[in-house]
């Protein structure tokens, strides 16, 4: 889920993971956001925080 303060921008649904060139899984994502900035990701699987990642977001 993508959050900008407390709105949701982005969240993936329960599609389907299945294999993709050589790794055991994958999920196709795609995500807009919806100002530039620094953004912290927070990733999480099953409720559980996986990793924090800070991005630099710059206008195309």
């Amino acid at each position: 889920m993508l959050l900008s303060g407390n709105d949701k921008v982005w969240q993936f649904s329960n599609a389907s993971i299945s294999p993709n060139d050589g790794a055991d899984s994958h999920i196709p994502s795609n995500m807009a956001f919806p100002t530039s900035g620094l953004w912290k990701l927070e990733i999480y699987f099953n409720d559980k925080l996986f990793r924090k990642l800070v991005i630099n977001v710059e206008e195309s």
